[in-house]
């Protein structure tokens, strides 16, 4: 039963040939850099959403600190996902491609009776692929929350009147006076 399992999960890693199969065999080789490249690529794509939908939507006017926090805070957020999901699917590949991974997976499911529990074999290998995908399903709502977040730092930043986060609030060291501030016009 083992074997069939195996076989099972070696037929999805063909589904995954091509330039991706190098991308996997690194993940394997360095886990460490390859869930720092995760979670990179996950909070580049977070704070690229961040700064893309705050540049199209419909409000205008937002301070340049404003839309710097919001895509920071959506990176942040993003970026766990990412290296979960790199980790999870470089450890179903090593299992699937190193027979002495396979077997320390098989003792870890090893009973009292010291009978390997197939169906345990099975479901973990099973979870580790549900991992990988749902960390990478879940990164665009990381990054939604991130933003969300940010903004809610932004208000409260542009509440006290921080400059750069309300909009035309950056002071301007042409103008007359030597402070840039309101009172200048009552001079």
């Amino acid at each position: 039963m083992l074997e069939a399992a195996r076989a099972k999960m070696s037929g999805a890693k063909q589904k995954l040939a091509g330039k991706y199969n190098q991308l996997m065999d690194a993940a394997i080789a360095n886990p460490s850099a390859a869930m720092a490249a995760g979670a990179l690529g996950a909070g580049g794509l977070g704070a690229a959403g961040s700064l893309v939908g705050n540049l199209t939507d419909a409000e205008q006017d937002e301070g340049p600190l404003r839309l710097l926090t919001e895509a920071v805070n959506a990176g942040l957020s993003a970026a766990p996902l990412g290296a979960l999901g790199v980790l999870s699917a470089g450890s179903r590949r090593r299992v699937n491609t190193d027979p002495r991974a396979f077997q320390e997976m098989q003792e870890l499911h090893r009973g009292p009776n010291g009978m390997i529990d197939a169906n345990a074999v099975e479901a973990t290998m099973k979870n580790l692929g549900r991992y990988a995908a749902g960390s990478v399903a879940a990164i665009p709502l990381a990054a939604g929350l991130g933003g969300m977040m940010g903004g809610g730092t932004a208000n409260m930043y542009n509440a006290m009147g921080v400059p750069g986060f309300a909009p035309g609030s950056i002071p301007d060291p042409e103008e007359y006076g030597s402070n840039n501030m309101p009172i200048k016009q009552y001079m």
